[in-house]
């Protein structure tokens, strides 16, 4: 399995099920897609894994998010992400991701 890293504090307080102080940023129904989401990233071992399951929408970012990676949370968000592949002489070790924010896809 790849291991999973947040670079946004609140959401890995999210995903652990801690709430957060002030207004909710995120629904409960967001959040509890958010969460299996992410237990669904943790289910592969390999990048190219994530491509099999169409319901992820993953995909290579570009523009000015050129290096991010998405995978589709609901309709309206979506994670984006960096992928850090670990290799040793060539072989394949693991592959290390790195959850940068959930965004709405449409603003």
């Amino acid at each position: 399995m790849m291991d999973i890293y947040f670079d946004d504090e609140d959401l890995e307080k999210l995903f652990q099920g801690e709430r957060l102080k002030g207004k909710p940023l995120y629904q409960d129904a967001v959040i509890q897609k958010f969460k299996k989401t992410v237990l669904k990233l943790d289910q592969f071992s390999r990048m190219e894994e994530l491509y099999q399951l169409k319901s992820l929408n993953f995909e290579a970012l570009s523009g000015n998010k050129k290096g991010l990676y998405s995978v589709k949370v609901d309709s309206k968000y979506r994670l984006e992400l960096t992928i850090e592949r670990i290799e040793d002489n060539g072989l394949f070790i693991k592959d290390i991701i790195r959850i940068v924010r959930m965004s709405n896809h449409y603003s």
